[in-house]
């Protein structure tokens, strides 16, 4: 996944996930990847934790004992070191509006058709 998001134009933006929850299904973690960081990546890193945190919460029904780490590195281009890294840790019920549950659904989960 690191490399993979290395290898993108400047002008455009790829993401890599992967999610581990645990047995009881109460714990997430989520790690992603993306092209670089800004202010966009980082409220679409947020929606997409957010998102996934309501998604599980809804399916066992278990929103006060939810929780949800989310790990994104992005590269540096400034020869400090090679990655940086942003947290986002929720727990509980995030109280996400069905507008926000029906807009980030559409950024990250897109129907097939409007995927092509």
């Amino acid at each position: 996944m690191l490399a993979d998001v290395r290898e993108v134009p400047a002008d455009e933006t790829k993401w890599r996930w992967r999610r581990s929850i645990d047995p009881s299904g109460t714990r997430q973690l989520i790690f992603g990847c993306a092209t670089r960081f800004g202010p966009e990546v980082e409220a679409a890193f947020q929606s997409y934790v957010l998102l996934r945190h309501h998604q599980l919460h809804q399916q066992t029904g278990l929103a006060e004992q939810t929780s949800t780490l989310g790990v994104l590195l992005t590269p540096r281009t400034d020869g400090s070191r090679p990655w940086d890294t942003t947290l986002l840790r929720t727990e509980g019920d995030n109280d996400l509006t069905s507008e926000e549950v029906e807009r980030y659904t559409e950024l990250w989960n897109p129907r097939p058709a409007e995927a092509a």
